[in-house]
């Protein structure tokens, strides 16, 4: 019974688009988001994070060093110090940017932390 109640819904949703020009001046669109990040830590880190999160096959190279394609939605380009995202606009393709922005910031806090706490220890030392 719920089966069936699942393939209703899925197919209204999936007439609604179809039929929407019908029914009113409305149309259907497609947004693309794409957000260019200042990006100092290792492309080799930010993969591997992003693997243990999602499991193996999570990011697929699309170009040495340079584009991925991660999640399946999210294709990622490595300019320099610049990452650049894009994807397209959807709920479940925005949590996924979100996980790539919070690995990026992992990854850009692991590098910081460690040549940090050298010169915080260093003086800690000094202090009786």
């Amino acid at each position: 019974m719920w089966g069936d109640m699942c393939v209703a819904i899925e197919d209204l949703s999936a007439v609604q688009s179809q039929i929407l020009s019908e029914y009113t001046d409305m149309s259907m669109s497609v947004v693309t988001q794409r957000q260019s990040i200042a990006f100092s830590g290792t492309v080799g880190g930010l993969k591997t994070l992003l693997e243990r999160i999602g499991g193996p096959g999570t990011v697929e190279i699309l170009d040495v060093d340079t584009k991925f394609k991660v999640f399946n939605c999210i294709e990622l380009t490595v300019d320099g110090k610049i990452l650049i995202m894009e994807w397209q606009a959807t709920p479940l393709s925005d949590m996924y940017a979100d996980t790539v922005i919070a690995s990026l910031m992992q990854t850009e806090l692991c590098c910081r932390t460690f040549s940090a706490r050298i010169p915080f220890r260093r003086c800690f030392r000094v202090t009786p």
